[in-house]
């Protein structure tokens, strides 16, 4: 099937596995082991990983926060990821190279703010949390990540 990867386990087995339940970090293992492709290449495909998985936890994450309580969004409803995978990802592209990593590297600078932003939010530091979201939407208001928000 096409949602489908196949991994290498150990030296002899291999299985297939939905692309879908790998985790990010799972991911970036994986894209560690491949050692040829376009320059680029490995950071554009995780960058684009990671910014889809950010957007769907974002909009689940927003679309279970309730006005009328304080304690929703917080403990086990915190929104589950942090902005660490954004900052390997832009590490990694230091020096963008052409309109497509430019155009990369801003989906990945607003990727980090909103998963900052909503972190901050869950762990009830509502200051910082309005700072990050709203340098957001001010630095990146036509970005991907602002455009799927609920």
């Amino acid at each position: 099937a096409k949602n489908e990867i196949t991994v290498k386990l150990s030296n002899r087995k291999q299985t297939t596995i939905a692309g879908a339940s790998l985790t990010v970090a799972q991911w970036l293992g994986l894209a560690d082991q491949v050692l040829e492709g376009p320059p680029g290449g490995r950071e554009s495909f995780l960058g684009l990983l990671v910014i889809n998985k950010h957007c769907i936890a974002a909009a689940e994450y927003l679309s279970n926060l309730s006005i009328t309580s304080d304690e929703t969004g917080l403990a086990a409803q915190a929104y589950p990821f942090s902005a660490d995978v954004f900052e390997q990802l832009l590490a990694k592209m230091q020096t963008p190279t052409g309109n497509w990593s430019k155009a990369l590297n801003h989906e990945l600078q607003a990727g980090k703010r909103l998963a900052a932003g909503l972190r901050a939010l869950s762990e009830q530091r509502n200051t910082a949390a309005a700072g990050h979201i709203d340098k957001l939407l001010s630095a990146h208001p036509h970005s991907l990540v602002v455009a799927v928000l609920p």
